[in-house]
């Protein structure tokens, strides 16, 4: 076959915690973690990450060095995409039994964090696309300006560990990963590698100057390949995304017109941008992609029920987003990284710089 999204990363995640744990001590972040779920839940997803094959088509394994490095996740990630991208992907088996025992081995779980079982269906079902998405790789990758200033709008790499995630050492066989290109570029706007203790600090307000570097990022940044690439895959199985309203426009009409100048629109049928390849291995995306000259079809195009419905009924996946958003997950794992790294108030001032 031509070989889902947030309890897929969210699986991951945990079962990461879990596979970590098995290598070397977990972090007090990622024990916390698993805490929060019930014994029985516990178990189950200890027996997803270590021993399932989940685990060996997610290739949990790997995640663990997300976790555990000092230096940027960046690195880590691109490892972690040539390897789920050249292997072979999850089956439609694994996934469907994977729901299912988390369904039944997690359900008090699922249902204190408020999130349904059709909500968790409706994600797996999304592995295919976020695949494809991940894989996706461009010829035309971000290159730090080594000169620009640290103050600057201007992506810099003067940061000596910034400039030291050279795409040289990542995978750049028929390219760069977007996902690569596009995080190294988060990364000279905001002058500091993406180290795990970074992002937790920042995502918990303790660096004003993130919030700072990341609203001085021009709109001109959007003009991404990568970034139109992953939208003409994504609207192909969510077309209302690019109905999505951005200020008093939609998202589509507004890149669209932001990006005029670049030759950059949003195709919604599957056609890249130039730069662009896909590099899935035995992908299951159900839907065709050109890439150059070249349209590739899909071996099968039968989509199982719970994405059909998710396909053809926008405002049930916007539900399942919406609950998922609004469960209490958000909160919980908010206290794991408040415990992990200090005291949250104490954050929050430094954010809006009350000190």
């Amino acid at each position: 076959m031509r070989a889902s999204t947030t309890s897929i990363v969210t699986l991951a995640s945990v079962a990461g915690f879990a596979a970590a744990q098995s290598a070397t001590s977990l972090t007090s972040a990622a024990s916390a973690a698993l805490n929060l779920l019930s014994p029985n839940c516990q178990s189950v997803v200890l027996g997803l990450a270590t021993n399932s094959s989940a685990s060996q088509c997610l290739h949990v394994d790997l995640l663990a060095g997300l976790i555990t490095t000092n230096g940027s996740v960046i690195p880590s990630i691109d490892n972690y995409l040539s390897t789920i991208c050249s292997s072979a992907p999850c089956s439609n088996e694994t996934l469907t039994n994977t729901t299912q025992t988390i369904l039944e081995g997690c359900s008090s779980d699922l249902s204190n964090f408020g999130i349904t079982n059709q909500t968790l269906e409706y994600v797996v079902e999304l592995y295919p696309l976020a695949r494809e998405v991940l894989c996706l790789k461009t010829s035309d990758p971000f290159k730090a300006n080594s000169t620009a200033s640290a103050n600057s709008t201007t992506p810099t790499s003067a940061n000596a560990t910034v400039s030291s995630n050279s795409t040289s050492s990542y995978n750049t066989t028929n390219g760069t990963f977007c996902a690569t290109s596009l995080l190294t570029e988060l990364s000279s706007y905001l002058g500091a590698p993406l180290t795990t203790s970074y992002i937790t600090n920042a995502a918990l307000g303790g660096n004003a100057t993130v919030v700072q570097r990341l609203q001085s990022i021009p709109p001109s940044a959007l003009c991404d390949e990568c970034i139109f690439a992953a939208l003409d895959l994504i609207e192909q199985e969510l077309p209302f995304v690019g109905n999505i309203s951005v200020g008093n426009s939609t998202l589509n009409t507004y890149l669209n017109g932001q990006c005029k100048s670049d030759n950059l629109t949003i195709s919604t049928n599957g056609t890249l941008p130039t730069n662009i390849t896909i590099t899935a291995s035995n992908s299951t995306f159900s839907y065709n992609i050109t890439a150059g000259n070249v349209t590739y079809h899909p071996n099968s195009t039968v989509l199982p029920n719970v994405a059909k419905a998710a396909a053809s009924n926008s405002s049930s996946l916007m539900a399942a987003a919406t609950s998922l958003a609004s469960s209490n997950v958000t909160s919980s794992l908010a206290s794991v990284a408040t415990s992990a790294v200090g005291n949250t108030t104490a954050l929050k001032r430094r954010w809006v710089g009350q000190q």
